[in-house]
């Protein structure tokens, strides 16, 4: 985002003196350019170290009808990707059913997943790089995605946010680095 607004300012900087100052617009479109290629090189560093993760992992009791649950975690990727522009191989969802009977809530056990007793358990691991508006979007467009596919109350679902580390992450075959 920081990145961004620079570029843009930058952009601001120069219409404004383009306009004011046509004898110099030559040598100001030439820095211009030379400044515009220096920026996105820098955006498309920044972002392509975005593109690690996320992780999010799903269980919840099994559920009393038939739910679709390979549909429900690829429409979740998909939607993490146009929400995000995350490359959805990067972005891994899971999906594990709880035993019936091996999971209390008030004290009170159930066999099947309800829609508004025993919430849904959701980890998101994504890197520490995130802001908290980064993160709190994807914790709502998860929730949002997951009420809409599977019978459960959007207020039933419990996401917890796990932050990965630079360094603490083995992917594609390498310790995963970023900078910040």
């Amino acid at each position: 985002m920081g990145f961004f607004a620079i570029y843009v300012f930058i952009i601001v900087l120069i219409y404004d003196f383009l306009v004011f100052d046509t004898a110099k617009s030559d040598k100001l479109l030439l820095h211009f350019s030379i400044i515009n290629i220096v920026i996105k090189r820098i955006f498309k560093r920044y972002a392509r170290g975005m593109n690690f993760m996320p992780l999010i992992r799903i269980k919840s009791l099994p559920f009393e009808g038939d739910v679709d649950i390979s549909l429900v975690v690829c429409n979740l990727s998909q939607a993490v990707t146009d929400a995000t522009g995350i490359e959805s191989h990067h972005i891994m969802v899971s999906w594990e059913y709880l035993l019936k009977g091996h999971y209390s809530h008030a004290g009170k056990v159930a066999e099947v997943q309800g829609i508004n007793t025993h919430p849904l358990l959701v980890d998101l691991i994504a890197p520490n790089f995130n802001t908290e508006q980064q993160i709190m979007a994807m914790l709502e467009l998860i929730a949002n995605t997951i009420s809409e596919h599977v019978p459960i109350a959007k207020n039933n679902i419990f996401i917890n946010y796990t932050p990965a580390y630079s360094d603490g992450v083995y992917d594609e075959g390498h310790i995963v680095e970023w900078d910040m």
